[in-house]
């Protein structure tokens, strides 16, 4: 059951760093939209489908932050 658990929180720590990363890639696509010359109800919505997307993927990896917190608590029991 040990093994099980690390190799769980190994595997969700992976998942969070790719999740920031494409937090962090999501966030300045979005911002870059806003410095285009497109047309302004483009860019609006382009801006509104990035920052649903972006906070998507935060609550992912905040939520994935706390199932690592979870289960080294109980590894360490």
């Amino acid at each position: 059951m040990e093994k099980y658990l690390a190799n769980r929180i190994k595997s969700l720590i992976a998942l969070r760093t790719s999740l920031i990363a494409v937090v962090i890639v999501t966030v300045s696509g979005t911002l870059g939209v806003l410095f285009t010359n497109i047309i302004p109800v483009v860019k609006w919505i382009l801006f509104i489908v990035g920052a649903h997307f972006g906070i998507l993927f935060l609550k992912n990896a905040i939520n994935t932050d706390k199932e690592i917190e979870d289960l080294a608590e109980r590894f360490l029991k």
